[in-house]
């Protein structure tokens, strides 16, 4: 089912006054939990899915949106008694996409964006890595540790040593493949954070 006619507007005022992210996460309980209306809910899991899409288009994130919003049914409901039953979830969704007022939409970013902010803090402090916000927010991502892992067990055995252009190599071409933006300096970081892993086990 197409969304792309009825989420064009929002689309179009996301695309000019919403947050935008470069780091990816999931929406959990907890961020859903540090914003209150179905209005704030709605553009917190759409400025999430925009993130962990490459693909930007209004016909491409309004049907990621509400699959991902029929997957998330069972968190919303709990949230808050906002809604009431699964169809609801569903039929609030459509409704907010569909109608939401341009001046509404742009009074409640500055809340998205201090939610979204504390995410990308407690997310980068748990990776122990050196992204900051605006990093995140704007310029580029840093391979995590977990990202990196991943990369070395997928080109070479566990007890060969990786090239460190080999690596580089991999992780760009990875990141490219997701349409993800890194950091213009995410090589040096991505070293020292390599050096500092390595000395945690």
């Amino acid at each position: 089912m197409s969304y792309d006619e009825n989420f064009k507007n929002y689309h179009a005022m996301w695309d000019k006054h919403g947050v935008k992210l470069t780091s990816t996460f999931e929406i959990t309980q907890d961020i859903l939990d540090q914003v209150d209306g179905q209005n704030e809910v709605c553009d917190i899991i759409w400025a999430i899915n925009a993130a962990n899409q490459s693909d930007k288009s209004s016909a491409n994130l309004s049907s990621t949106v509400m699959g991902q919003i029929r997957k998330l049914s069972h968190l919303l409901l709990n949230h808050k008694g906002k809604f009431k039953n699964h169809r609801s979830v569903e039929k609030r969704a459509l409704g907010h996409y569909k109608t939401d007022p341009q001046d509404r939409f742009i009074q409640r970013q500055p809340k998205i964006r201090n939610v979204l902010e504390g995410c990308i803090n407690k997310n980068a402090n748990e990776r122990h890595n050196t992204q900051s916000v605006a990093d995140s927010l704007a310029q580029g991502e840093i391979p995590t540790k977990a990202e990196i892992q991943t990369i070395c067990r997928e080109i070479a055995k566990p007890w060969e040593e990786i090239p460190e252009n080999l690596l580089k190599e991999a992780v760009e071409k990875k990141f490219a493949r997701q349409g993800r933006k890194i950091r213009a300096d995410w090589w040096e970081v991505t070293k020292r954070n390599l050096i500092e892993w390595s000395k945690k086990g």
